[in-house]
């Protein structure tokens, strides 16, 4: 039952916005297991009237998106109240495409670290326009980079995203300006949090930081275990990750030396960063 209202839930608010929801949902559930056995028991007239039911961040459900009760207090109305009520709120008129209700085996969704308590936890979901701060950076969330990760990540579970989205700002507040320089002269025109968030996806979906992946190995999940330790992010791997990073940048810098020898290289004397004129 969980994985159908979190997916109504990304359905309503997008993919980032709408596992953002449900992650601060659940923070806000008092007694989880009476949560969703509620929930549960009243699943079947949920559908018998083609209602639609989502999760809302403050731990309450939301029926065909604007409704919102309570789930005890929807159980406690019995059968008659709430073929009543359902009957007057009436079946959803869907607009948007179902999304996947597929749920990976995870981690645990930490933002802590091991190394340095002074440093601030990291959010796990982004939202258009707003501006962030990872380690000594201000960012701007771009539209385009918000609807690029949405898209990039939206058969990931929950739990999945929201580590990935851990690791991946973990990592951006590990790169100095001289480094973010060299990211952003590679793909000027995509958002940096998204270049960001597109690597360390390829990367989870095809190596691993500790050594070659096993026979038994489940996807990204087993390999974002490397990542965490009791419930925090292990800097040492973040580094690896980094230096995996570093490596190709300047691969690709390189390779477009040699494509394009006549082009100058152009050093910026502030933030040493590089472009080709």
């Amino acid at each position: 039952i969980f994985d159908k209202i979190s997916a109504e839930s990304r359905r309503v608010s997008g993919t980032i916005q709408g596992n953002v929801e449900v992650i601060r949902g659940i923070k806000n559930i008092a007694n989880k297991d009476q949560y969703f056995a509620d929930v549960l028991k009243i699943n079947k007239d949920v559908n018998q009237h083609k209602l639609r039911i989502s999760m809302t961040a403050d731990g309450q459900v939301k029926l065909n998106a604007v409704h919102k009760f309570n789930p005890s207090e929807l159980y406690n109305l019995g059968n008659e109240g709430r073929s009543q009520l359902f009957s007057s709120i009436g079946p959803a008129t869907v607009t948007t495409p179902n999304v996947s209700t597929r749920v990976v085996p995870s981690v645990n969704a930490v933002t802590g670290y091991i190394d340095g308590e002074e440093e601030p936890s990291f959010l796990v979901g982004i939202h258009p326009g707003e501006i962030i701060q990872i380690g000594s950076l201000l960012i701007r969330v771009s539209s385009s980079g918000a609807e690029n990760i949405s898209l990039m990540l939206e058969n990931l579970s929950q739990e999945v995203y929201a580590n990935l989205m851990t690791v991946a700002f973990n990592l951006l507040s590990k790169l100095l300006p001289e480094e973010i320089a060299k990211l952003r002269l590679l793909s000027p025109d995509e958002d940096l949090i998204f270049q960001i968030v597109k690597f360390v996806f390829n990367y989870l979906r095809h190596q691993r930081p500790l050594g070659e992946a096993t026979d038994n190995d489940n996807g990204i999940v087993v390999i974002l275990k490397e990542f965490f330790q009791n419930g925090v992010v292990r800097q040492d791997t973040i580094l690896k990750l980094k230096d995996n990073l570093i490596n190709w940048m300047n691969a690709e810098i390189d390779e477009r030396r040699r494509l394009y020898p006549n082009k100058i290289l152009i050093r910026c004397q502030t933030c040493d960063g590089v472009r080709y004129a």
